[in-house]
């Protein structure tokens, strides 16, 4: 009940923030001799005033109370977005004014989400991280419930596999991305574009960091090739079959794709061996 009353009072002060924001941005241009005479029109300034007033604290309240369930890594590493956030815009603001540091924070806040589901997707498919860069709107294939890829480690170019992903991973991904719209603005090209436009190099450091804060232990298992293994133990031991576990990781020979179920023995000769000492 006391986070509930704390969230109202903040979205009451946000909501007068705006509007003195607004009110006080067409004073300014009827003393200016009108609104193009503004950097921004009235409405950003009153939406960065809101933003000012009342993101950072929302941020703050939304990591202390979910504390307990993200325990103390995932808090430590949240708790700093809204310092950041705050440095930013207020540098942002004043070297290129407001409509561009609201932007600054829509794009900051999209930047966690897409994280996030890049994280989704590589754990979800088993996919080379290159591959997951490689992904558009177009190929998230919402009515087949799969993901396509196209398979770069092939003598060819232009080979493509479906991979079959839970409802969940595409309903996250089409909130967060905006898929359906994208599907919609062909004339813009927007269907083409990667869902994150990122380097490989930075999407490597950022599935590290991942890890890091999980707590995996050191490892050449701690890196996003382990999410890949990691899938490909999982499938065989869901009993997939390797022809079918093949296709969907991209494997050029079934061959490959036997080294999980080597590995899947291994760890069951491991166990029964500890059961036969016991």
């Amino acid at each position: 009940m006391f986070a509930v009353t704390l969230v109202l009072i903040l979205l009451a002060l946000m909501a007068a923030a705006y509007q003195l924001g607004r009110r006080r941005s067409q004073s300014m241009a009827g003393r200016a001799g009108g609104i193009r005479k503004l950097h921004s029109l009235p409405g950003y300034y009153g939406f960065y005033a809101a933003i000012w007033c009342g993101l950072p604290a929302l941020l703050v309240l939304l990591v202390s109370f979910g504390a307990p369930v993200l325990g103390p890594r995932w808090s430590g590493l949240l708790a700093m977005f809204p310092v950041m956030s705050t440095v930013l815009v207020a540098f942002s603001h004043r070297q290129s004014g407001a409509d561009f540091a609201v932007r600054l924070l829509r794009g900051m806040v999209y930047g966690y989400y897409a994280f996030a589901t890049f994280c989704l997707v590589l754990a979800y498919t088993g996919c080379r991280i290159s591959e997951a860069l490689a992904l558009t709107p177009r190929r998230v294939d919402l009515a087949g419930k799969a993901l396509v890829f196209e398979t770069l480690k092939k003598r060819r170019s232009g080979v493509y596999r479906a991979v079959p992903v839970p409802e969940t991973v595409l309903d996250t991904l089409n909130m967060v991305h905006g898929l359906t719209e994208a599907l919609k603005r062909e004339k813009k090209g927007v269907a083409d574009q990667p869902l994150w436009d990122w380097s490989r190099t930075t999407a490597y450091t950022r599935v590290k960091d991942v890890l890091e804060s999980a707590g995996i232990a050191d490892g050449p298992h701690k890196c996003p090739k382990g999410l890949r293994h990691g899938y490909g133990v999982l499938a065989i031991s869901s009993g997939v079959p390797l022809n079918m576990l093949s296709k969907w990781m991209g494997h050029a020979s079934l061959e490959v794709t036997a080294i999980y179920a080597n590995a899947l023995g291994e760890e069951q000769r491991a166990i029964a061996a500890r059961m036969w000492q016991e």
